[in-house]
């Protein structure tokens, strides 16, 4: 088991059913500031990216009901 601490924490991925709902959440309880929004490449989900002062949270939707 390590004892030195993990340093910091870059980024953490989220998934939610709505990118849109999730947004309001994000940016304006916890003041997120909007980036972008893409498809992934190889299909079955979107993803939003949003910055928190220095760290990222990333938004998953699944777009493919499988």
């Amino acid at each position: 088991m390590p004892t030195e601490p993990i340093g910091r924490l870059d980024h953490v991925a989220v998934a939610v059913h709505s990118i849109d709902q999730a947004r309001k959440f994000f940016e304006g309880i916890l003041g997120a500031k909007f980036r972008y929004v893409t498809e992934a490449r190889g299909g079955g989900f979107r993803f939003a990216v949003l910055d928190l002062y220095d760290f990222t949270i990333e938004l998953l939707e699944a777009t493919d009901p499988k």
